[in-house]
This record gives structure tokens, C-alpha cells and sequence, in this order.
């Protein structure tokens, strides 16, 4: 497929999410819609300089495509167990992906919350994402780190999209019960990944999470 067509239906999926998200709030009368908030605040947070702008709207962009139901409990458990259980990593790119999500939640709060952090202990959760060793300070590694939590919310979005359009969508925008338990079904969970699968080969979205290097 050509990457203009490709382009087009993965066009015609995200308006196809954009409708039902639209559909839900009239529904539901919702004054806010997790999906809309995932799609603007990625798109913003390419609009700031500083890390610490954007991964507070980077780690929002993550829970708006994957915690709709606005989940208050075991929020960093659940996101990273859908990416894990959805992209069928292995068990190297799943312990990372663990890691890399503690740490950034970890950095979200205490910018969110205008917490003293020690330098050397931002640093190295910064390092640890980035995936760097030996000595630096040019700050290469924080925009390693911001590289690596972009790519994973993008994973996100385009994930949610190719579960929520199709001929029989696996998870629409508009169902907004909490997923878990259907992920711990094989059955559902193999349809998923097959769907994900099948987009990723047509499309060429880059969907697998193969293990990080330095």
C-alpha cells in the first residue's frame, strides 16, 4: 500500500474515533471526553520547550486513550498492564515498560505538585528512561527520556484507534467500562492483538515495543 492510502485510512480511522467520542458526550452529556482530552494534549505538548511541560500533558495524552473510564485506583498498574497485555511484549520490553512508567509518573507529580527534588535524584529517573549510561550533562538524556514517553502515548493513541474502528471494533470509544477483566480473557485478547496486527502490516504504524538500547 502506498503511503498516501496508508495515510488516508489511518485518517478515516481517527475521524471515525473523533465521531464516536462526539456521539458519547452527546449521549452521556459529558462536559469532557477522555479521547478528546488524549488527542489535544499530545498535540500540545509538542507546542513547549521543557520537559517538565511535557510530561505532565504526555502522561494525560496516555490516560485519555487508555483509562476512559477515568480510573482513580491502581492507575500506573492498569495503564502499564493494558500496553503490556495489548502490544504482547516480551519480558525484557514489559519490565522496562514498567519501570519507564513508574519513573515518569514519579516525575509528573512532583512537577504537578511544585515538589523539591534533589538533582541527582531527578537525573537518574531521567537517565533511567532514557535508557543511558556512563556520564553526561548536555541534556541529551532528558530529550532521550521525553522521545521514549512520546512514542509510547503515541503507541497508545494509534493502539485505542485500531481497536475502536473497523468492521467489529474490539474496543470503541464510546464503551467505557473498565477493560481489564476482557483482557484477561485469551480469546479477546488474541482478536486484539490480531486486529493490532493486521493494521500495523497494512499501515506500517510500528506498534511492537521490541527492548530498548542505550
Amino acid at each position: 500500500m502506498s503511503d498516501v492510502r496508508a495515510f488516508q485510512q489511518f485518517s478515516d480511522r481517527l475521524d471515525e474515533t473523533i465521531a464516536q467520542a462526539d456521539a458519547l458526550a452527546i449521549k452521556r452529556k459529558l462536559g469532557a471526553v477522555g479521547w478528546f482530552s488524549a488527542l489535544r494534549s499530545f498535540q500540545d505538548s509538542f507546542g513547549f520547550d521543557g520537559w517538565t511541560e511535557q510530561v505532565p500533558r504526555l502522561i494525560r495524552a496516555m490516560e485519555g486513550a487508555l483509562l476512559p473510564e477515568g480510573a482513580r485506583e491502581a492507575v500506573k498498574h492498569r495503564l502499564r498492564q493494558r500496553l503490556c497485555l495489548l502490544l504482547q511484549v516480551d519480558s525484557e520490553s514489559s519490565d522496562l515498560l514498567f519501570d519507564d512508567i513508574g519513573h515518569l509518573y514519579d516525575m509528573r507529580s512532583e512537577v504537578e505538585h511544585a515538589a523539591d527534588v534533589k538533582a541527582a535524584k531527578l537525573l537518574g529517573r531521567i537517565r533511567s528512561v532514557a535508557g543511558a549510561a556512563g556520564e553526561r550533562s548536555d541534556g541529551v538524556d532528558e530529550w532521550r527520556a521525553i522521545g521514549s514517553l512520546r512514542d509510547l502515548v503515541r503507541r497508545s493513541i494509534v493502539t485505542r484507534i485500531v481497536l475502536a474502528t473497523g468492521d467489529s471494533p474490539m474496543w470503541p470509544i464510546d464503551d467505557t467500562k473498565a477493560i481489564d477483566r476482557r483482557l484477561l480473557e485469551d480469546g479477546f485478547r488474541a482478536r486484539c492483538r490480531e486486529q493490532l496486527a493486521a493494521a500495523d502490516a497494512e499501515l506500517g504504524l510500528r506498534l511492537s515495543l521490541g527492548s530498548r538500547t542505550a
